[in-house]
Order: structure tokens, then C-alpha cells, then sequence
């Protein structure tokens, strides 16, 4: 029960602070209906899902790899490099700085963690959503961290633009244009 609670809390923690839930936006146009547009997705997210499956990619590569299964190894390590058609130099930087971005962000992710559990026992301490269906306050402490989280992200990808430079950067944004964002499910929550 603690185990579902604490998940449920996480999750509406993470939601309130908007880690990656987008609005749809739409426009209007004098005379015209409102259309709904392709919505943007920030850079962050995108960013942040690419570096976290590279890390992924990698750390599941390394298993497999002391367990033997090279044909597994491989799937994992070649999964991005071989779809975008990079070097062995270019994604060796690509995966470096993509497992130094999900460390530090492991490090925020563990002080939400804290805090979040902090609240809980302040705000839930029977495990219990309260009778009146009131939740607690947003937390500004969560929301310092998730701009730490994103400037993490985003610092990544600067680095990615000065290590690879421009001509390499431009080939990885439409390679996540083409191959991530497709992926990314807009959604709006609340009113």
C-alpha cells in the first residue's frame, strides 16, 4: 500500500510540476475556426529522452557484454548510432555526455525523492488522500529542482553543439525530429 501511495504521489508531483505534460495549443485566425496545431515540444524533453536512452542503451550494453550475449550488445550499442549514421568518435561523445546528464540528474532526482516522501508524511501521514479530496500545496522546492533538471538537459545539449559542432548538431535535430518526437504523446490535464 505505501508502494502504491508513494508511487500516486510521485506521479502527481511530477504532473503538478509539469515534468512532461504539454498543452495542445490552438489558433485562431480572423474568419476561420479554430485549428489545432502541431505542438511544440520543448527542447528539454526531447533532449532529455534521447540522453536518457542512450544511457540506457549503454548501460544495457555493458550487461549483456558480461554476460556474454555480444549479439545483444550490439542491438543495444548500435541501436541510435547505426540509425543516424554516426562514427565511433561521434557517438563515443554522444554517450559520454549523455551518462554524465542522467548522473546528475539522478542526483535531483533523488533530492525530490526526499522531499516528496517529506511530504507525504507531512501532508498524507496515514497513506490517506484527506476526506475532502484536498491535495497539498504546490512544493517550491520541486519546482527549483525540475529548472535544475531542465538546465541539466539543456546544458547537455549545448555541450553536444560545441563538442560536435554545428554541421554534426544540425544531423542529430533532425535525426530527433524524425526519430523521437514522432514518439512523445501530447497531452493536457486540468481545465
Amino acid at each position: 500500500m505505501n508502494r502504491i501511495f508513494l508511487s500516486v504521489a510521485l506521479t502527481m508531483a511530477l504532473a503538478t510540476l509539469g515534468v512532461s505534460i504539454l498543452g495542445r495549443q490552438t489558433t485562431t485566425t480572423q474568419n476561420a475556426t479554430p485549428q489545432a496545431e502541431e505542438p511544440t515540444i520543448p527542447e528539454h524533453i526531447v533532449y532529455g529522452m534521447f540522453l536518457r536512452d542512450l544511457s540506457t542503451f549503454s548501460e544495457k550494453a555493458a550487461e549483456a557484454t558480461r554476460k556474454g550475449d555480444v549479439k545483444s550488445s550490439d542491438a543495444y550499442r548500435n541501436f541510435y548510432k547505426g540509425r543516424a549514421g554516426w562514427s565511433n568518435e561521434e557517438f563515443a561523445v554522444l554517450n559520454q555526455i549523455a551518462i554524465e546528464c542522467q548522473r546528475q540528474l539522478r542526483l535531483i532526482d533523488a533530492k525530490a525523492k526526499r522531499i516528496i516522501e517529506a511530504r507525504q508524511k507531512l501532508y498524507y501521514p496515514d497513506n490517506k488522500v484527506r476526506a475532502d479530496g484536498q491535495l497539498a500545496p504546490p512544493s517550491a522546492e520541486l519546482q527549483k529542482l525540475q529548472a535544475e533538471h531542465d538546465a541539466v538537459i539543456l546544458s547537455a545539449r549545448d555541450q553536444i553543439r560545441l563538442t560536435l559542432g554545428e554541421q554534426l548538431f544540425q544531423h542529430l535535430q533532425q535525426f530527433l525530429k524524425r526519430t523521437v518526437v514522432p514518439t512523445i504523446t501530447v497531452s493536457k490535464v486540468g481545465n
